[in-house]
């Protein structure tokens, strides 16, 4: 008769540690890329929500232009409602011909954002802080 194996014929659980450390090597994997995908869905809505802010600033800023070359009459505070989100702005003027322009942003998902931005009336160039 041949004689057998020790490793194949022994049961007393011989392969049990390395079938413990690949469930565990695994299991730190998918747990690894569970977290990193929850981190991309978090940056992705901050990301998005930033996109939203930035949206609201130009369409808010191109709107008081339009309506300031229809009005003669000095306006000091506007509140646009946009579908992203609504933008007050709080217009003080400035020597040498300049405005600043104070935007308070609100998105539909409740993020605040305060800008300030000055409007050179006579060409109309924006300088950002």
């Amino acid at each position: 008769m041949k004689k057998q194996l020790f490793s194949i014929s022994n049961e007393q659980g011989f392969f049990l540690p390395y079938v413990l450390f690949i469930i565990s090597l695994v299991f730190i994997i998918i747990t690894t890329n569970i977290n990193s995908y929850r981190n991309d869905i978090h940056i992705t809505e901050s990301h998005m929500e930033q996109l939203k802010i930035e949206t609201l600033f130009q369409m808010g800023r191109t709107s008081l232009l339009e309506e300031l070359k229809k009005e003669q009459t000095p306006i000091e505070k506007v509140t646009y409602i946009f579908p992203e989100g609504t933008v007050e702005i709080k217009i003080a003027s400035e020597t040498n011909g300049r405005s600043k322009l104070d935007f308070f942003l609100e998105t539909n998902n409740d993020s605040n954002y305060l800008i300030t931005n000055y409007l050179i009336a006579e060409n109309e160039i924006p300088v950002i802080e």
